[in-house]
């Protein structure tokens, strides 16, 4: 499964026909139900891969609208560097935006310039990006300029602060 590919599913219900295709097609059964906790998520260790699932009322506070009703709403995908604390494997796919894990805080400054917010992790530090090319971009890095731990694409979220970038 492909960061570009499952990306285009987001702000999704697992009810949509083409996302339950999508991801019966990727081998993937089981469906997020909401349980008593707002998030669920689909872990695929060996892909070194998460997909996160708000539920309908979390979804529409954080992101605003979503394009069709349903229970549990495809809002973020994860994808893991070899170097992370979630016991996952590298995915071995290409990130997007001309990223690789060995991409510091300078080569994503060089392309999605300031970071609208970050925060220490840790000893890793984390930069968000509201606003990319309608996304909102997480990118965790490792001390000493290693490369990045995680990234996390999700849609724009709708009560971001005002300086955003339209990359």
């Amino acid at each position: 499964m492909r960061i570009d590919e499952v990306s285009e599913f987001l702000g999704l219900p697992v009810e949509n026909k083409e996302f339950d295709a999508f991801l019966t097609e990727h081998g993937i059964q089981n469906r997020p139900v909401f349980k008593g906790t707002p998030v669920e998520n689909i872990i695929l260790p060996k892909q070194g891969l998460v997909l996160k699932f708000d539920t309908r009322g979390g979804y529409q506070r954080r992101y605003g609208p979503q394009p069709e009703e349903g229970g549990m709403i495809f809002s973020s995908v994860q994808v893991y560097g070899a170097v992370n604390d979630s016991c996952l494997a590298q995915y071995p796919g290409a990130l997007p935006y001309g990223l690789s894990f060995k991409s510091t805080l300078e080569d994503a400054l060089g392309i999605f310039k300031e970071s609208t917010v970050n925060h220490q992790s840790g000893r890793n530090w984390v930069h968000v990006w509201y606003g990319y090319r309608g996304h909102t971009l997480a990118l965790c890095f490792l001390p000493d300029s290693e490369g990045i731990s995680f990234l996390a694409l999700s849609r724009l979220l709708s009560s971001r602060p005002s300086s955003s970038i339209d990359g």
